[in-house]
């Protein structure tokens, strides 16, 4: 059975499915401390209740487990970090997109993926013992004092924090009531204190750029990841491109995991003329069309940057402008992430996810585990690898010279 949906809102009101899909692999927060391993899945905003299938009862092997281990085991065991054990254990024995994440990375994970966080805009990490800034996020709280890269974090608001986790750092400087932080820095060996300002400090989640082929303006934009505010942004650019008068768009997709269905379902309403289809939904009885529905179509040529990293929703809109826009890949194939997991946040604020169903292609192909081929093949060259600049990228020079 076929269905044809043009407007994904509808679909979800008439499902009554949960709020949002996302997609993804392997995203790493830009926080400064930690990684989660995200796919595909539609996520429920509340908690999950225990099932009468759960009662104790019906258990009682889980039961006798962990009260035994509680008991007996030689060292005192963290009942919370067995519990999550034990969860991470069940979703271990499905495939590999199937997962849980603890409390805390599902905070983290949430962060990245709303684009957005109430602090100073720090990023950092535990190097040789020392709380290491590694980046400034640009117009955040944190780029307007004299914080550098390479400066360690020793003290906040007077406190000796050298030994402590980057985990409490972070939540210390996040979740203090005070809306000023007084950071101690090493420098030089001299110590320096300086005053931030919490506010709200936006990720950055694409940049753009105006670059030349031949005598015409190629409009480049890079997204790093589908956060919950990257459409907003890509919309954003891409005006600010177009005023340049491009006559050619480059989207990198490259390296980017995934995020979020709904930013690139927005992304792809900017350029699809309506009833286009951007991608397939398979389930158990049927496949669901979702198609394009908005006037904001573009007809100038473009090209997509793809390599072994770009996942999921990179996928999807990889495919969605080859196969009903005309867009030309470029680079190496894709990496394969066809599956959509359901994902429910449980009562101690982790997130679990199973794998449902898959998502097809416009003319209804599945990339689980085979990925996506590009149009025109090309390995990222020896000299990009050695010196990193434009020049050297062999596969951007290429997209380049599609578009003269």
């Amino acid at each position: 059975m076929i269905k044809n949906i043009f407007r994904k809102k509808e679909k979800v009101e008439k499902k009554k499915l949960p709020i949002k899909l996302m997609i993804g692999v392997a995203l790493i927060t830009m926080v400064g401390i930690a990684a989660g391993s995200i796919t595909t899945y539609f996520l429920m905003e509340k908690e999950i209740a225990l099932d009468n299938c759960l009662e104790e009862a019906k258990i009682p092997e889980i039961n006798e487990a962990y009260q035994y281990i509680i008991d007996d085991y030689y060292e005192e065991v963290d009942k919370d970090e067995l519990i999550d054990a034990a969860i991470k254990g069940m979703t271990s024995i499905l495939d590999t997109h199937s997962s849980y994440m603890d409390p805390e990375e599902t905070t983290l994970f949430n962060e990245l993926m709303t684009g957005s966080y109430r602090g100073v805009g720090i990023e950092f990490n535990k190097i040789d013992d020392q709380h290491t800034v590694l980046g400034i996020i640009a117009k955040s709280p944190a780029s307007k004092v004299d914080l550098r890269v390479g400066d360690i974090i020793y003290k906040l608001d007077g406190v000796d924090y050298s030994d402590k986790t980057t985990t409490e750092l972070s939540s210390y400087i996040k979740t203090n009531p005070k809306t000023d932080v007084l950071i101690t820095i090493k420098r030089n060996n001299e110590e320096k204190e300086i005053k931030v300002t919490k506010a709200i400090v936006v990720l950055p989640s694409l940049e753009s750029e105006v670059l030349k082929s031949g005598t015409k303006k190629i409009g480049y934009l890079k997204i790093s990841v589908f956060a919950d505010n990257t459409s907003d942004q890509f919309e954003e650019e891409l005006l600010k491109l177009e005023k340049e008068k491009i006559s050619g768009l480059i989207i990198d997709v490259r390296g980017n995991g995934g995020g979020y269905l709904h930013a690139a379902n927005k992304m792809m309403e900017l350029f699809l003329q309506p009833g286009k289809i951007i991608y397939e939904m398979q389930t158990q009885k049927d496949v669901d069309l979702y198609k394009a529905f908005s006037n904001k179509k573009r007809s100038y040529p473009i090209v997509v940057l793809v390599n072994g990293a770009s996942a999921s929703a990179s996928e999807i809109i990889a495919a969605a402008l080859k196969e009903s826009y005309g867009a030309i890949l470029v680079g190496t194939k894709t990496y394969g992430k066809g599956t959509v997991q359901q994902a429910k946040v449980m009562s101690n604020g982790g997130l679990i996810k199973i794998t449902t169903n898959k998502w097809l292609t416009p003319s209804g192909f599945c990339v689980e585990g085979v990925g996506y081929n590009p149009d025109i093949n090309v390995e990222l060259s020896e000299e990009y690898y050695k010196n990193p600049i434009p020049k050297n990228d062999n596969q951007l020079q290429r997209a380049l010279e599609e578009l003269k």
